[in-house]
């Protein structure tokens, strides 16, 4: 059994399965079996199935790159293979100095494996920042420059 859809694109979204991928259990026919030098094989098709799952285990869901612009957090751009995902998908709220959330629709993301985490993406000095999950629908983001004052900062948030 597989996925009839691309699992991440899927709402709710969610991680592929082996059971998605097509359970790598193929055979080969016994009577006319391929030719492994120029035919594929169910031993290679039961291979890149584990591979596409064990990928999907490991592979972020999202990354997004936050701008403060004049102390207004700015979606500037965002990768996932979510197909569907674009900078309007996530609303930036700025809750302070060095301290934003992001909103985004229930479902749109697979559930996290880790915390998600944020790298900050211009010269200074900063201790790394905090990214915490108030919601399932919510990334909030703390910078904080080498003093440990709160202090606006361009981010990229990485969601596994």
């Amino acid at each position: 059994m597989s996925a009839p859809e691309f699992t991440f694109d899927l709402t709710p979204a969610r991680r592929p399965s082996l059971a998605d991928a097509g359970g790598a259990a193929k055979i080969n026919r016994t009577e006319y079996p391929p030719n492994p030098q120029t035919m594929v094989t169910a031993e290679e098709i039961n291979a890149m199935e584990k591979a596409y799952a064990g990928f999907g285990t490991v592979v972020p869901s999202v990354m997004i790159r936050v701008d403060i612009i004049a102390g207004v957090p700015t979606v500037m751009a965002v990768a996932s293979p979510r197909s569907a995902l674009i900078t309007g998908s996530f609303t930036p709220f700025p809750n302070g100095i060095g301290d934003f959330s992001l909103f985004f629709a229930a479902g749109i993301l697979p559930p996290t494996n880790f915390p998600p985490q944020a790298y900050i993406i211009e010269d200074g000095s900063w201790l790394q920042p905090v990214v915490l999950m108030p919601s399932s629908t919510e990334f909030r983001v703390k910078t904080r420059a080498d003093g440990g004052a709160l202090t606006d900062a361009n981010v990229v948030i990485v969601a596994y």
